[in-house]
């Protein structure tokens, strides 16, 4: 299994106009199109943190991918209201989130026809700082061992 990283956000001085995410979604699909023309790519899952998983949500569907994990998605920042993916989903986030409402985040997650497993990260805020081996975990590729145990499992 292939690690990709595909959307690296604020880093930098951006340049150009915000446009409401259309642009990183572009970005998305002609990486993943670049990489199956290259590839064979057997199992396509897409990650994404905060911006990035709305980003990875809106695209699921149409790149055909076989599973989806999102970290802190922004639920209060996006309409996520039309998003309800139908591929195996993990969503992971923390109870302590200072940027969005942890809460309303369950209560989006819950409300979608196919639920994903969730894991709550009861102390962690949204950028997981207090949980360094999560962290770590994803940084070092265990996300996507901990995405495919689940979906296998599942």
């Amino acid at each position: 299994m292939a690690l990709w990283p595909i959307i690296s956000v604020g880093l930098g001085r951006p340049e150009g106009e915000y446009d409401g995410g259309e642009g990183e979604q572009m970005d998305l699909v002609a990486v993943v199109n670049w990489l199956r023309d290259q590839e064979d790519v057997n199992e396509l899952v897409l990650a994404g943190f905060s911006f990035g998983s709305y980003i990875a949500l809106q695209q699921a569907e149409a790149l055909q991918a076989d599973a989806l994990c999102t970290v802190a998605p922004p639920v209060s920042m996006y309409d996520f209201t039309g998003l309800s993916p139908t591929m195996p989903w993990v969503l992971i986030q923390g109870g302590q989130d200072e940027v969005i409402d942890s809460h309303e985040v369950l209560q989006w997650a819950m409300s979608r026809e196919s639920v994903p497993d969730i894991f709550w990260r009861a102390q962690a805020s949204h950028f997981f700082s207090s949980s360094v081996g999560l962290v770590e975990k994803c940084r070092d590729g265990g996300l996507l061992s901990l995405c495919s145990d689940v979906f296998k499992s599942g």
